[in-house]
């Protein structure tokens, strides 16, 4: 799903203007965005938790070159459903 399929559904349960639906979605991502490069969670009830995880640095294989090559420790994002998410989904 896009963002634009996303903000179309959205227009429509809600009855808001398509314009207004898509700003709603591009402000949702871009508080997302800011509050994961701070390194904070976000948790939606009923939802999920999204956390900022570090994954550590480690060595990994290029196979193309048939080298050892290091792996540097980073940021990502994790999902963890919540219960009634993962109900739902049954």
């Amino acid at each position: 799903m896009t963002k634009n399929e996303v903000a179309e559904i959205l227009s429509t349960k809600t009855g808001m203007k398509m314009s207004t639906a898509i700003n709603a979605v591009e402000g949702i991502m871009e508080i997302m965005s800011e509050t994961f490069s701070k390194g904070e969670s976000i948790f939606l009830r009923g939802f999920g938790t999204y956390r900022v995880v570090v994954r550590k640095a480690k060595t990994g294989q290029d196979i193309t070159r048939k080298k050892t090559i290091h792996i540097p420790e980073r940021r990502t994002v994790k999902f963890i459903p919540s219960k009634t998410l993962k109900d739902k989904m049954k």
